[in-house]
């Protein structure tokens, strides 16, 4: 390969057939980055997007985790695992009224027909003193 400085000149130039052999190495070039591109898309665009699973087989990108104590995969915000609670909305009063503790709602008592006093009691949930929360997976009276 011959390249020329002219004088006074920034740029060089290359002369003779060394232009097609440049011309070729820029085309296998831009060709196998085509290639290269191509091969990663293919084997990225046969994975699954959501579909890598635990240890017990749940979808994880679809929101499943286990739940031991019911030997099944299943999403915490519609069925809960046990008594374990994940959000305060999980949690219910333990009692219809004057209640001073707090259970995971599917545990709530049945209190239709239950009529309480209006009193507010000392140590309860009554009046707002306090109100039903999930701390560390446990439903807790939270005292405000």
């Amino acid at each position: 390969m011959k390249i020329e400085r002219k004088k006074g000149v920034q740029s060089f130039r290359i002369v003779g057939h060394n232009k097609k052999v440049l011309a070729w190495i820029i085309i296998l070039v831009i060709l196998l980055t085509a290639v290269l591109i191509f091969m990663n898309y293919y084997e990225n665009s046969n994975k699954i997007i959501g579909g890598d699973k635990d240890s017990h087989g749940c979808l994880i990108g679809a929101g499943y985790s286990w739940c031991e104590e019911k030997q099944k995969c299943l999403r915490v915000w519609e069925e809960s695992c046990g008594d374990q609670c994940y959000a305060n909305e999980d949690c219910v009063a333990s009692s219809c009224c004057h209640s001073s503790s707090c259970v995971i709602s599917t545990k709530a008592p049945n209190c239709t027909g239950r009529f309480c006093t209006e009193q507010c009691k000392n140590g309860t949930l009554d009046c707002g003193q306090a109100s039903c929360g999930c701390i560390n997976g446990s439903c807790s009276r939270i005292v405000k």
